[in-house]
């Protein structure tokens, strides 16, 4: 016999989804216009996914974030990534 999944847990992948569809087509530039019309969400919403997704990349331990505190560490940065 076929088990579907419980309305809560398809609900929550739908958001999850959803989240991420808006803070990747933000973070590439889009408008929030239109992607608020793409996804069907009011600006609430919009904005309450895009602090969440950011908050949960900030707070993830597997993606460090630091900024370089000297000059000297700026130009370390600076050749790394022009290679």
């Amino acid at each position: 016999m076929r088990r579907f999944p419980d309305v809560e847990t398809v609900k929550d992948s739908i958001i999850v989804e959803m989240m991420l569809h808006c803070i990747l087509q933000w973070l590439g530039g889009g408008s929030y216009l239109y992607i608020r019309l793409s996804a069907g969400i009011g600006e609430p919403a919009f904005y309450s996914y895009i602090y969440k997704c950011i908050n949960a990349i900030l707070d993830s331990v597997d993606l460090p974030h630091m900024f370089p505190d000297t000059a000297n560490d700026w130009m370390k940065l600076l050749r790394v990534l022009s290679h």
